[in-house]
């Protein structure tokens, strides 16, 4: 049997030239994946659910590279995370980044583009050691719009 799990989410995000806030809830669904005689069958189970509260500051230089310092904070039903991080993006174009998922363990790269400052497209990857098999990777697509390109 395979375990994979499937993550939804959705969320409001406030933008201002000198910080931003934002709100968002995550559910994961496990996938469960069987082998009878050749013939698979998947099953949904609901795994968790959270509220995820962000915040940064944007440091401008020269209009060219912007600096934003973030603090990320997950409220789950028991216990709350807390994970720092650097966003840097150059030229309103290409921005790529860091956060600390797990103060000892878990960390997240990211890298993407703006098209038009409409749209967001990017990747990231989760993981415990770096393209390591044997640990947790996660490799995540991103795409964003923005309502206030409207």
């Amino acid at each position: 049997m395979t375990n994979k799990q499937l993550k939804t989410g959705i969320g409001l995000f406030y933008n201002s030239p000198k910080f931003d806030i934002g709100l968002s809830t995550v559910r994961y669904f496990e996938l469960e994946e069987t082998n009878a005689t050749e013939a698979y069958n998947y099953s949904v189970d609901y795994t968790s659910n959270f509220i995820t509260v962000l915040g940064n500051y944007r440091f401008n230089i020269q209009n060219k590279l912007t600096i934003e310092p973030n603090i990320m904070v997950d409220f789950f039903e028991d216990y709350t995370d807390f994970y720092p991080g650097i966003f840097l993006k150059f030229d309103d174009f290409v921005w790529a980044g860091y956060n600390n998922i797990n103060i000892n363990d878990l960390h997240s790269l990211f890298l993407g583009f703006d098209i038009a400052k409409m749209f967001r497209v990017g990747y990231a990857y989760d993981f415990t050691k770096i393209f390591n098999d044997k640990s947790l990777n996660v490799h995540e697509f991103i795409i964003g719009f923005r309502l206030d390109a409207i």
